[in-house]
């Protein structure tokens, strides 16, 4: 009997340890709990047939307890020591009880709680495998005194508690997990909601016409901000919760995107408080630049109406010191409100960098366009009456210096001779206008003395009289100009002609030496109709030529006759090298023309001649 009951225990031993290696081998092979809805809901499910599993096996180890507990008591008699002794038999604690509950009726405790996640021991030497089979110095047994029944039914009641433990506080952790996402995805999805409702409800990016229309769209984004305000305890709580998870599982699935979700929400709410704030800085810069601009612009138009009664430059020099005190004080006002417009520049450009407003741009650049002009004006006027004095004087002056000046040049231009080279005459024409160009400051120093004397005086009649003089000395000088301009054309037009036909004559020159020297050899008529044939037709191209160039000859020969026309001096060099080549080409062509003409007819004679004799 004691060896049957062996048998049995040993059996159902080894089967029970087979099943807590493969229990605790799935238990450890669990991922970790994920942070994310679906996958934690995939790890419930997939725990559910462990924990029911491991639930229904304790009858399997309340029957290994008994048989363990039957053969002890069988290899164990009752003796007086047993009697004494604290070891009683072994128990299976309840899986659902706590980690620290005893595990016998005798007040000895069960082994201290493992961690869930982490302690599992190798394979004991006698065989089975351990599973937190480590305890404490007090875990509850004698082990000096206990059986190894009793040491190996104790490791498989530890192990079994053990993996209930892992199994009770995995599913604890999951429950706790999914409970944790699901309240901060529920406050990620009420603040991107938030975030939805803040970015419809802001007002479009523009620049308000008016200061009124600036202060109620200042007043609207600070009551988005103030809302935005009031759930910034929500965001950090939830940045701070969804950080705290993420620190505890760093690695976990669906860590990535739960930390992305966090990251839009955070990088979306600081995007709409900056533009919030940034609206909000922009409402006050134009409510400034439309105070400044309504206020410098009324200024301004003050001003404007003054500038109109100041009336014309008085020829008196005890009221022309009078209206110089005016524009003097006028231009202390404008100083005092450089201020003003320096401000409204400032604000003004700092609204148009950050959105384009036409409105705002007219208005700026209509104020400034008014200051310039009126600071112009003042500025004008006063330098008009510092010159009031002595501008007529000096304009007087200038004007006789100007006319005598181009009187000069004009006598130069006349007694240039007619009889000189022409490179001679243009060097002195040339000379001529750059002495009249050099006269162009002068003219346009005049110009400007008139027109200032014409702005300071208010008589019509005074600068009528003016003008009329301008528009004189302005005819003379153009007069002279186109003197000077047809005379350099005429002159440039001559040396023009000239070297044309010089090039002219010596490619005629050329010509007519070489046709001359083609026909230098003696021309022997052939008796033979062949030979005679081919002398007509090498002759023949010849002949043509000639008769061709003749009008080109012609032609040369009386422009040369009529350039020499128009050289009134005979005595001069190129002169005479144009009589000596125009007699040359003619020589030269009278002699191609007529040996030529001689050799064709020769030739043609003599071929009728033949052509008589083969007939016959």
């Amino acid at each position: 009997a004691r060896t049957e009951q062996l048998m049995a225990y040993e059996k159902l031993r080894d089967q029970v340890l087979a099943w807590l290696q493969n229990i605790e081998t799935r238990v450890s092979r669990l991922e970790p709990v994920a942070v994310e809805m679906e996958t934690i809901k995939k790890q419930i499910d997939e725990l559910k047939p462990i924990v029911k599993e491991h639930r229904d096996y304790g009858m399997t180890i309340d029957k290994v307890m008994d048989l363990g507990n039957a053969y002890d008591a069988l290899v164990r008699p009752e003796s007086p020591t047993r009697r004494r002794s604290s070891v009683s038999p072994v128990k299976r604690t309840s899986v659902t009880a706590s980690p620290l509950r005893r595990t016998s009726q005798d007040g000895s405790p069960s082994p201290t709680k493992v961690s869930a996640f982490g302690l599992q021991s190798p394979v004991s030497p006698g065989g089975s495998s351990g599973f937190g089979s480590r305890r404490s110095s007090q875990d509850g047994f004698h082990l000096d005194e206990a059986t190894g029944v009793q040491q190996e039914l104790t490791e498989i009641n530890n192990r079994y508690t053990l993996v209930g433990t892992r199994l009770a506080d995995r599913q604890t952790e999951l429950e706790m997990v999914r409970e944790e996402l699901r309240r901060h995805i529920e406050h990620l999805r009420t603040l991107g909601q938030f975030l939805d409702k803040v970015q419809r409800s802001l007002p479009k990016e523009s620049v308000p016409n008016s200061k009124e229309d600036a202060d109620k769209t200042g007043k609207l984004i600070k009551s988005i901000l103030e809302d935005m305000y009031e759930k910034q305890s929500l965001l950090d709580s939830t940045k701070s919760g969804v950080g705290d998870l993420l620190r505890r599982k760093p690695s976990a699935a669906g860590a990535d995107n739960l930390h992305d979700e966090l990251t839009d929400i955070t990088s979306r709410w600081k995007s709409l408080n900056d533009i919030c704030k940034n609206r909000i800085q922009l409402m006050e810069d134009v409510k400034d630049f439309h105070d400044t601009h309504d206020s410098l612009s009324n200024w301004l138009s003050a001003k404007e109406r003054m500038m109109t009664v100041l009336g014309p430059i008085s020829s008196d020099s005890r009221m022309v010191q009078s209206q110089v005190q005016q524009v003097q004080v006028m231009r202390e006002e404008f100083r005092t409100q450089q201020p003003q417009l320096t401000h409204l520049t400032t604000v003004g450009e700092s609204v148009l960098v950050r959105v384009s407003s036409p409105d705002v741009k007219g208005k700026l650049s209509r104020v400034t366009a008014q200051w310039a002009d009126l600071l112009g004006r003042l500025d004008e006027r006063l330098t008009s009456l510092g010159a009031a004095a002595d501008t007529s004087r000096e304009f007087d002056a200038g004007l006789a210096r100007l006319r005598d000046t181009l009187q000069g040049i004009s006598d130069q231009l006349d007694d240039i001779p007619l009889d000189r080279e022409p490179e001679e005459q243009l060097r002195k024409v040339q000379m001529l206008e750059r002495q009249l160009e050099g006269v162009r400051p002068l003219l346009a120093d005049a110009e400007s003395a008139g027109a200032q004397l014409c702005d300071v005086l208010s008589d019509p009649a005074s600068r009528a009289e003016i003008q009329a003089k301008l528009a004189a000395v302005n005819r003379q000088y153009n007069t002279l100009q186109k003197k000077l301009d047809l005379r350099k054309a005429e002159i440039e037009g001559s040396l023009r002609d000239g070297r044309q036909f010089e090039a002219s004559c010596a490619k005629t020159l050329g010509w007519l030496s070489e046709e001359l020297g083609s026909l230098s050899e003696r021309l022997l008529i052939s008796a033979d109709r062949d030979i005679l044939q081919q002398q007509v037709e090498q002759h023949e191209p010849v002949y043509k030529e000639v008769l061709h160039k003749e009008h080109e000859v012609i032609m040369l020969l009386n422009k040369g006759r009529e350039l020499l026309g128009r050289s009134s001096g005979g005595q001069r060099s190129d002169t005479r090298n144009l009589q000596r080549d125009l007699d040359k080409i003619h020589q030269q062509w009278e002699k191609l023309r007529k040996d030529v003409v001689d050799r064709q007819t020769r030739l043609q004679t003599c071929m009728e001649h033949c052509r008589k004799y083969y007939r016959v």
